[in-house]
Protein backbone atom coordinates (compact mmCIF):
# COMPACT_ATOMS: atom_id res chain seq x y z
CA UNK A 1 0.00 0.00 0.00
CA UNK A 2 2.84 2.25 1.01
CA UNK A 3 4.44 1.64 -2.39
CA UNK A 4 1.11 2.66 -4.36
CA UNK A 5 0.81 5.92 -2.48
CA UNK A 6 4.03 6.66 -3.41
CA UNK A 7 3.57 5.79 -7.26
CA UNK A 8 1.23 8.10 -7.21
CA UNK A 9 2.12 10.84 -5.09
CA UNK A 10 5.26 11.10 -7.07
CA UNK A 11 2.88 10.69 -10.48
CA UNK A 12 0.76 14.02 -9.44
CA UNK A 13 4.27 15.97 -8.96
CA UNK A 14 5.76 15.02 -12.33
CA UNK A 15 2.37 15.35 -14.35
CA UNK A 16 1.89 18.92 -12.92
CA UNK A 17 5.76 20.14 -12.77
CA UNK A 18 5.82 20.68 -9.06
CA UNK A 19 8.47 20.52 -6.82
CA UNK A 20 9.21 18.26 -3.91
CA UNK A 21 8.07 20.69 -1.67
CA UNK A 22 4.60 20.12 -2.26
CA UNK A 23 4.55 16.38 -1.60
CA UNK A 24 2.37 16.88 1.68
CA UNK A 25 -0.10 18.27 -1.28
CA UNK A 26 0.01 15.41 -3.28
CA UNK A 27 -0.46 12.60 -0.39
CA UNK A 28 -3.26 14.19 0.55
CA UNK A 29 -4.99 14.01 -3.00
CA UNK A 30 -3.19 10.57 -3.45
CA UNK A 31 -5.10 9.08 -0.14
CA UNK A 32 -8.22 11.18 -1.36
CA UNK A 33 -8.45 9.61 -4.57
CA UNK A 34 -7.34 5.94 -3.18
CA UNK A 35 -10.38 5.98 -0.69
CA UNK A 36 -12.53 6.36 -3.61
CA UNK A 37 -11.34 4.04 -5.69
CA UNK A 38 -11.88 0.38 -6.12
CA UNK A 39 -9.06 -1.55 -4.02
CA UNK A 40 -8.09 -5.33 -4.82
CA UNK A 41 -7.93 -5.85 -0.88
CA UNK A 42 -11.68 -5.53 0.00
CA UNK A 43 -12.81 -7.41 -3.30
CA UNK A 44 -12.86 -4.41 -5.27
CA UNK A 45 -15.04 -2.26 -2.88
CA UNK A 46 -14.77 1.23 -2.31
CA UNK A 47 -13.44 1.98 1.10
CA UNK A 48 -15.66 5.01 1.76
CA UNK A 49 -18.09 3.71 0.90
CA UNK A 50 -17.83 0.31 2.74
CA UNK A 51 -16.45 2.84 5.67
CA UNK A 52 -19.70 5.13 5.32
CA UNK A 53 -22.73 3.36 3.44
CA UNK A 54 -22.04 5.96 0.80
CA UNK A 55 -21.60 6.48 -2.56
CA UNK A 56 -18.19 7.88 -3.27
CA UNK A 57 -18.42 11.14 -5.84
CA UNK A 58 -16.66 11.27 -8.97
CA UNK A 59 -18.17 14.54 -10.17
CA UNK A 60 -15.92 17.30 -8.30
CA UNK A 61 -12.70 15.32 -9.24
CA UNK A 62 -10.22 17.86 -11.06
CA UNK A 63 -6.35 17.60 -12.52
CA UNK A 64 -4.11 18.58 -10.00
CA UNK A 65 -1.35 20.66 -10.15
CA UNK A 66 -3.57 22.51 -12.94
CA UNK A 67 -4.75 26.10 -13.56
CA UNK A 68 -7.23 27.13 -11.60
CA UNK A 69 -9.91 30.57 -10.77
CA UNK A 70 -11.71 30.57 -7.18
CA UNK A 71 -14.30 33.09 -6.60
CA UNK A 72 -12.85 35.71 -4.32
CA UNK A 73 -15.87 38.14 -4.97
CA UNK A 74 -17.11 37.49 -1.05
CA UNK A 75 -13.93 39.17 0.21
CA UNK A 76 -12.66 41.85 -1.99
CA UNK A 77 -12.98 45.10 -0.65
CA UNK A 78 -14.08 47.30 -3.66
CA UNK A 79 -16.49 46.15 -5.97
CA UNK A 80 -13.81 47.04 -8.98
CA UNK A 81 -11.23 44.50 -7.61
CA UNK A 82 -10.58 41.25 -9.52
CA UNK A 83 -12.89 38.87 -8.24
CA UNK A 84 -10.33 36.15 -8.76
CA UNK A 85 -6.61 35.44 -9.06
CA UNK A 86 -4.45 32.79 -11.25
CA UNK A 87 -3.81 29.96 -8.71
CA UNK A 88 -3.04 26.48 -8.89
CA UNK A 89 -5.10 23.71 -7.73
CA UNK A 90 -3.35 21.82 -4.58
CA UNK A 91 -6.60 19.37 -3.42
CA UNK A 92 -9.48 18.73 -1.84
CA UNK A 93 -10.14 20.23 1.97
CA UNK A 94 -10.47 17.81 4.98
CA UNK A 95 -12.86 20.11 6.51
CA UNK A 96 -16.10 21.08 3.86
CA UNK A 97 -16.64 20.74 0.55
CA UNK A 98 -14.55 22.47 -2.26
CA UNK A 99 -10.99 23.16 -3.19
CA UNK A 100 -7.44 24.09 -1.54
CA UNK A 101 -6.19 26.66 -4.70
CA UNK A 102 -2.63 27.72 -4.17
CA UNK A 103 -2.51 31.89 -4.86
CA UNK A 104 0.65 32.21 -7.13
CA UNK A 105 1.93 35.65 -6.48
CA UNK A 106 1.25 35.40 -2.18
CA UNK A 107 1.56 31.73 -2.09
CA UNK A 108 -1.19 31.90 0.24
CA UNK A 109 -4.16 28.60 0.14
CA UNK A 110 -7.85 29.88 -0.41
CA UNK A 111 -10.56 27.29 0.12
CA UNK A 112 -13.58 27.66 -1.82
CA UNK A 113 -16.33 26.08 -3.73
CA UNK A 114 -16.88 27.91 -6.78
CA UNK A 115 -13.54 27.41 -8.50
CA UNK A 116 -13.02 27.50 -12.46
CA UNK A 117 -10.47 24.72 -13.38
CA UNK A 118 -8.09 24.83 -16.52
CA UNK A 119 -6.85 21.53 -16.84
CA UNK A 120 -4.59 21.73 -19.65
CA UNK A 121 -2.67 23.94 -18.24
CA UNK A 122 0.25 23.82 -15.45
CA UNK A 123 1.55 26.26 -13.94
CA UNK A 124 4.80 25.71 -12.47
CA UNK A 125 5.89 23.95 -15.59
CA UNK A 126 6.32 28.11 -16.92
CA UNK A 127 7.99 29.27 -14.13
CA UNK A 128 11.55 29.19 -14.47
CA UNK A 129 14.46 27.13 -13.18
CA UNK A 130 15.93 30.04 -12.03
CA UNK A 131 13.08 30.99 -9.25
CA UNK A 132 14.67 27.31 -7.09
CA UNK A 133 11.31 26.71 -5.81
CA UNK A 134 12.14 23.25 -4.80
CA UNK A 135 14.94 22.79 -2.03
CA UNK A 136 18.32 22.77 -3.79
CA UNK A 137 19.94 19.46 -4.03
CA UNK A 138 23.86 19.44 -2.66
CA UNK A 139 26.71 17.82 -5.02
CA UNK A 140 29.08 15.71 -2.87
CA UNK A 141 32.09 16.58 -4.21
CA UNK A 142 34.84 13.92 -3.71
CA UNK A 143 37.99 14.69 -1.51
CA UNK A 144 41.16 14.91 -3.25
CA UNK A 145 43.74 12.26 -2.16
CA UNK A 146 46.30 13.00 0.03
CA UNK A 147 49.62 13.83 -1.33
CA UNK A 148 52.62 10.82 0.40
CA UNK A 149 55.91 12.65 0.62
CA UNK A 150 59.00 11.04 1.02
CA UNK A 151 61.08 11.99 4.12
CA UNK A 152 64.39 10.35 2.39
CA UNK A 153 66.68 12.56 0.18
CA UNK A 154 66.54 11.46 -3.30
CA UNK A 155 69.14 8.45 -4.51
CA UNK A 156 71.80 10.24 -6.58
CA UNK A 157 71.43 9.35 -10.28
CA UNK A 158 74.16 6.62 -11.27
CA UNK A 159 76.78 7.97 -14.33
CA UNK A 160 75.62 4.48 -15.87
CA UNK A 161 73.16 3.29 -18.04
CA UNK A 162 71.83 0.67 -16.00
CA UNK A 163 69.52 2.66 -14.38
CA UNK A 164 67.60 0.82 -10.88
CA UNK A 165 64.17 0.19 -11.73
CA UNK A 166 61.67 2.93 -9.05
CA UNK A 167 60.65 0.85 -6.43
CA UNK A 168 57.01 0.23 -6.25
CA UNK A 169 54.76 1.93 -4.37
CA UNK A 170 53.48 1.62 -0.65
CA UNK A 171 50.73 -0.93 -0.31
CA UNK A 172 48.12 1.40 1.48
CA UNK A 173 45.03 -1.17 1.67
CA UNK A 174 44.19 -2.51 4.92
CA UNK A 175 44.46 -5.84 5.39
CA UNK A 176 41.68 -6.28 8.00
CA UNK A 177 38.95 -9.04 7.71
CA UNK A 178 35.87 -7.30 8.03
CA UNK A 179 32.23 -9.43 7.96
CA UNK A 180 29.97 -9.87 4.96
CA UNK A 181 27.36 -6.89 5.14
CA UNK A 182 25.44 -9.52 3.71
CA UNK A 183 24.16 -10.75 7.41
CA UNK A 184 23.71 -7.53 8.55
CA UNK A 185 19.94 -6.61 8.15
CA UNK A 186 18.68 -3.26 9.59
CA UNK A 187 15.20 -2.72 11.10
CA UNK A 188 12.97 -0.96 9.03
CA UNK A 189 11.03 1.96 10.32
CA UNK A 190 7.43 1.92 9.51
CA UNK A 191 5.74 4.70 8.29
CA UNK A 192 2.51 5.91 9.20
CA UNK A 193 0.04 8.24 7.39
CA UNK A 194 -2.06 10.20 8.94
CA UNK A 195 -5.36 11.06 6.99
CA UNK A 196 -8.11 12.74 8.91
CA UNK A 197 -11.49 10.83 8.15
CA UNK A 198 -14.53 12.68 9.41
CA UNK A 199 -18.17 11.34 8.90
CA UNK A 200 -19.84 12.96 5.63
CA UNK A 201 -23.09 15.19 6.17
CA UNK A 202 -26.05 13.00 6.06
CA UNK A 203 -28.47 14.27 3.19
CA UNK A 204 -31.36 12.95 5.48
CA UNK A 205 -32.58 12.61 8.87
CA UNK A 206 -33.07 9.03 8.05
CA UNK A 207 -29.31 8.69 7.45
CA UNK A 208 -28.36 10.51 10.15
CA UNK A 209 -30.33 8.36 12.63
CA UNK A 210 -28.32 5.56 11.20
CA UNK A 211 -25.24 7.51 12.17
CA UNK A 212 -23.96 7.44 16.16
CA UNK A 213 -22.08 10.61 15.21
CA UNK A 214 -25.57 12.71 14.12
CA UNK A 215 -28.25 10.91 16.29
CA UNK A 216 -27.34 11.96 19.69
CA UNK A 217 -26.85 15.97 17.86
CA UNK A 218 -30.41 15.73 16.65
CA UNK A 219 -31.55 14.78 20.03
CA UNK A 220 -30.04 17.79 21.19
CA UNK A 221 -31.14 20.22 18.79
CA UNK A 222 -34.81 18.89 19.29
CA UNK A 223 -34.60 18.86 23.46
CA UNK A 224 -33.14 22.92 23.06
CA UNK A 225 -36.27 23.80 20.73
CA UNK A 226 -38.99 21.77 23.63
CA UNK A 227 -37.22 23.33 25.82
CA UNK A 228 -37.62 26.66 24.59
CA UNK A 229 -41.26 26.07 23.69
CA UNK A 230 -40.77 27.02 20.26
CA UNK A 231 -44.14 25.81 19.05
CA UNK A 232 -47.27 23.80 20.65
CA UNK A 233 -48.59 21.19 18.78
CA UNK A 234 -52.54 21.51 17.50
CA UNK A 235 -55.09 20.17 15.57
CA UNK A 236 -53.90 20.52 11.62
CA UNK A 237 -56.40 23.38 10.54
CA UNK A 238 -58.15 23.12 7.56
CA UNK A 239 -57.48 24.90 4.04
CA UNK A 240 -53.87 26.51 5.75
CA UNK A 241 -50.74 26.65 4.68
CA UNK A 242 -48.38 23.92 6.67
CA UNK A 243 -44.48 24.85 5.51
CA UNK A 244 -42.29 21.71 5.87
CA UNK A 245 -39.41 21.44 8.53
CA UNK A 246 -36.04 19.92 7.43
CA UNK A 247 -32.79 19.49 9.23
CA UNK A 248 -29.34 20.94 8.54
CA UNK A 249 -26.10 19.25 9.17
CA UNK A 250 -22.46 20.87 9.43
CA UNK A 251 -19.23 20.60 10.92
CA UNK A 252 -17.96 23.19 13.77
CA UNK A 253 -14.17 23.09 13.84
CA UNK A 254 -12.00 24.97 16.40
CA UNK A 255 -9.07 27.30 15.20
CA UNK A 256 -6.59 24.59 14.98
CA UNK A 257 -8.33 22.77 12.01
CA UNK A 258 -9.25 19.60 14.83
CA UNK A 259 -13.34 18.84 14.54
CA UNK A 260 -14.96 19.75 17.41
CA UNK A 261 -19.36 19.54 17.25
CA UNK A 262 -21.71 17.96 15.17
CA UNK A 263 -23.97 20.53 15.04
CA UNK A 264 -28.10 19.92 13.59
CA UNK A 265 -30.51 22.35 13.31
CA UNK A 266 -33.94 22.19 12.62
CA UNK A 267 -35.11 24.76 9.79
CA UNK A 268 -37.99 26.24 7.91
CA UNK A 269 -38.59 24.89 4.61
CA UNK A 270 -38.54 28.67 2.97
CA UNK A 271 -39.83 27.41 -0.25
CA UNK A 272 -42.60 25.95 1.01
CA UNK A 273 -43.76 29.49 2.54
CA UNK A 274 -46.12 31.65 0.97
CA UNK A 275 -45.30 35.02 1.38
CA UNK A 276 -47.80 37.10 3.06
CA UNK A 277 -49.11 34.32 4.80
CA UNK A 278 -46.57 32.48 6.45
CA UNK A 279 -43.37 35.92 5.93
CA UNK A 280 -43.31 39.15 5.11
CA UNK A 281 -39.81 38.88 4.63
CA UNK A 282 -36.42 37.39 6.01
CA UNK A 283 -34.41 38.49 8.90
CA UNK A 284 -30.72 37.05 10.40
CA UNK A 285 -30.52 39.12 13.60
CA UNK A 286 -26.51 39.41 13.09
CA UNK A 287 -23.68 42.40 14.15
CA UNK A 288 -22.38 44.30 11.26
CA UNK A 289 -18.57 43.96 11.07
CA UNK A 290 -18.68 48.14 11.41
CA UNK A 291 -20.53 47.56 14.64
CA UNK A 292 -18.21 45.35 16.07
CA UNK A 293 -15.07 47.42 14.61
CA UNK A 294 -17.02 50.68 16.68
CA UNK A 295 -17.41 48.54 19.82
CA UNK A 296 -13.83 47.26 19.95
CA UNK A 297 -12.61 50.87 19.40
CA UNK A 298 -14.53 52.18 22.39
CA UNK A 299 -13.46 49.17 24.60
CA UNK A 300 -9.83 49.36 23.87
CA UNK A 301 -10.12 53.30 24.81
CA UNK A 302 -11.76 52.94 27.88
CA UNK A 303 -9.80 50.13 29.12
CA UNK A 304 -12.80 47.35 29.10
CA UNK A 305 -12.24 43.84 29.39
CA UNK A 306 -13.19 41.70 26.31
CA UNK A 307 -14.82 38.56 26.54
CA UNK A 308 -16.45 36.13 24.12
CA UNK A 309 -18.72 33.59 24.62
CA UNK A 310 -20.97 31.49 22.52
CA UNK A 311 -24.90 31.28 23.44
CA UNK A 312 -26.64 28.34 22.50
CA UNK A 313 -29.66 28.73 20.00
CA UNK A 314 -29.76 32.21 20.98
CA UNK A 315 -32.13 32.88 17.89
CA UNK A 316 -35.00 30.99 20.25
CA UNK A 317 -34.72 34.07 22.45
CA UNK A 318 -37.02 36.19 19.58
CA UNK A 319 -40.84 35.99 19.45
CA UNK A 320 -43.01 35.08 16.28
CA UNK A 321 -46.10 37.63 15.58
CA UNK A 322 -47.37 35.98 12.68
CA UNK A 323 -48.97 32.65 12.75
CA UNK A 324 -47.35 30.24 11.16
CA UNK A 325 -48.04 26.09 11.30
CA UNK A 326 -45.34 23.52 10.43
CA UNK A 327 -44.89 19.86 10.29
CA UNK A 328 -43.45 17.92 12.89
CA UNK A 329 -39.84 17.70 12.89
CA UNK A 330 -38.75 14.36 10.74
CA UNK A 331 -37.85 11.97 12.42
CA UNK A 332 -39.79 12.96 16.15
CA UNK A 333 -43.10 13.08 15.40
CA UNK A 334 -45.38 13.06 18.80
CA UNK A 335 -46.09 9.29 18.54
CA UNK A 336 -49.78 10.19 20.67
CA UNK A 337 -50.53 13.53 18.05
CA UNK A 338 -49.15 11.89 14.83
CA UNK A 339 -51.85 14.07 12.64
CA UNK A 340 -50.68 17.21 14.72
CA UNK A 341 -48.92 19.75 13.41
CA UNK A 342 -46.81 22.78 15.15
CA UNK A 343 -48.23 26.34 15.65
CA UNK A 344 -44.66 28.23 15.90
CA UNK A 345 -44.33 30.22 18.97
CA UNK A 346 -40.34 31.32 18.10
CA UNK A 347 -38.60 31.98 15.20
CA UNK A 348 -36.89 29.16 13.09
CA UNK A 349 -34.22 29.74 10.52
CA UNK A 350 -35.27 28.99 6.81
Amino acid sequence: MLRTINNLVQTLLIQAHMPHQYWAEALSTASYLLNILPSSAISNQISFTKLFNVPARYSHLRTFGCLCYPNLSATTAHKLEPRSTPCVFLGYPNNHRGYRCLDISTRKVILSRHVIFDESTFPFSSISKSLDLATPSLELLPSPSPILRDSTPPAPVSSTSDAAPPPPPPDMRHHMVTRAKSGIIKPRNPLCLHIDIVSPLPTSHVQAAQDPSWNPSMAEEYNALIKAGTWTLVPRPVATNIIRSLWNFRHKFNGDGKLTRHKSRLVANGKSQQPGIDCDKTFSPIVKPTTIRAFLHVAINKDWPIRQLDIKNAFLHGTLDETVYMHQPPGFVDKTKPDHVCLLKRSLYV
